[in-house]
């Protein structure tokens, strides 16, 4: 299992749980090997989807996760031996969600041994942490202390969340001129790039080459709405065949890849999927010769199962069309 793929499960628990724990998680990349068991990755998938992404306290905990992720990462990496630590306390909320998902959260309540364990990470975490994981941190905890919700059920800890969270403001988007607000836009190193309007924007503090846009409530019901992360950086001639679709995944789960051209840049969408997998792994590499810049977007979707459709261009207009127009609009018209 890669390290980047184990702590996707504190994202949920966060919100459920204490926001604060939001500085736990490390987020899946692609779900191959997010747990031993794919039942328990469908679980986090539907609790990010159905739950962290459907209120602006959910988003608002999404957002602050995405800011942090990078620099967790890195902590967990050269701390290996906490990987056990993370794990166990991570699968033990597993029945909760699963029940709280299925309606039942009122039969399953939160324990002082969950909550210290949980406890004893963060202060861990805000140890080895930068100054700003340690200030928000710190400021969660003043929010949603967590021996709060010992002894609640996982219905009473969403409830008490959902109440209590308070509104904080933020800078409004850049809005795309004549786009009736739908659009807005944002540079980053030099490229522009295209978005929903409804969409929050996350910059990494510790990459400021990532950054990631993050669903809200207010998306049309047709799309798979996703977070759509991107990195644009800069890439030697010499080093560009060494990126593209072949480092996201085995060559036995590539679905689907289309050679495209937008502005200045060239590249590849690919798509992989397996039918033991909790969802797709849907993006794209662009390259600009000319100024050296290379660029990853992608996305983690739900189960597509393309051989099921005779024109795959179908389903990413109707389902993905934030994903495309935000490619399209990088340096013009998306050309096949």
């Amino acid at each position: 299992m890669n390290r980047n793929q184990r702590f996707l499960i504190f994202a949920t628990v966060i919100f459920l749980l204490a926001p604060l724990l939001v500085f736990g998680l490390g987020k899946v990349e692609y779900a191959r090997a997010l747990f031993s068991n794919m039942h328990a990755a469908n679980i986090l998938l539907r609790v990010e989807r159905e739950i962290m992404q459907k209120s602006p306290a959910g988003q608002y905990y999404e957002s602050m996760f995405w800011k942090h992720n990078d620099e967790i990462m890195q902590i967990m990496s050269a701390h290996p031996e906490r990987e056990d630590d993370f794990l166990r306390v991570a699968r033990s909320f597993i029945p909760g969600l699963e029940a709280l998902l299925n309606g039942e959260g009122d039969t399953v309540e939160i324990t002082a041994g969950q909550v210290s364990d949980l406890k004893a990470l963060l202060d861990w975490l805000a140890s080895v942490g930068s100054p700003s994981l340690k200030e928000d941190i710190e400021r969660e905890q003043a929010r949603f202390p967590l021996d709060l919700f010992v002894g609640m059920s996982m219905d009473e800890a969403l409830e008490y969340i959902t109440t209590h969270w308070e509104y904080e403001s933020s800078v409004p988007p850049m809005l795309v001129p004549d786009s009736n607000g739908e659009w807005a836009y944002t540079m980053l190193n030099g490229v522009y790039l295209e978005y929903p309007a409804s969409y929050s924007m996350q910059q990494s503090v510790s990459f400021p080459d990532m950054v990631y846009f993050i669903p809200s409530p207010n998306v049309p019901e047709a799309w798979d709405a996703a977070v759509i992360k991107v990195h644009i950086w800069s890439l030697p001639p010499e080093q560009r065949d060494l990126f593209g679709p072949a480092r996201f995944g085995p060559a036995d789960d590539l679905a689907w890849q289309n050679e495209i051209v937008s502005g200045d840049f060239t590249g590849v969408q690919f798509l992989f999927e397996n039918e033991n997998i909790a969802c797709a792994y849907f993006g794209a590499f662009l390259y600009n010769k000319q100024t050296q810049t290379a660029i990853d977007i992608w996305i983690l979707a739900e189960p597509i199962r393309i051989q099921e459709f005779e024109n795959f261009q179908d389903v990413i207009n109707q389902k993905y069309p934030y994903l495309q127009h935000l490619i399209e609009k990088i340096g013009g018209n998306l050309q096949p």
